[in-house]
């Protein structure tokens, strides 16, 4: 049924931006859950983008934007952009 999908999505979702907020909290960079070796068939550098395998503290001069995304079953999406915020 559609209630479970969706029950499902905001319960992982759920967990995932309370470790986003954790990461913002503790301004470092977690790695990146469940790679242990990024895909080689895309030009990550290319991009400017990398997949995040240690633990790294935030730089000091920028603000930090996380964004969580979940693609659920059936067509049951959820994205969320937690922004850091300083004095």
């Amino acid at each position: 049924p559609r209630f479970r999908s969706e029950y499902l999505l905001l319960r992982v979702c759920g967990r995932v931006v309370i470790q986003a907020v954790e990461m913002l909290r503790k301004r470092v960079f977690l790695p990146t859950a469940g790679v242990t070796k990024p895909r080689t068939d895309f030009d990550w550098a290319g991009h400017n983008m990398r997949v995040q395998q240690t633990v790294e503290p935030f730089p000091e001069d920028k603000k930090v934007v996380v964004a969580v995304s979940s693609f659920g079953i059936g067509g049951s999406y959820g994205h969320v952009i937690v922004r850091e915020w300083r004095v």
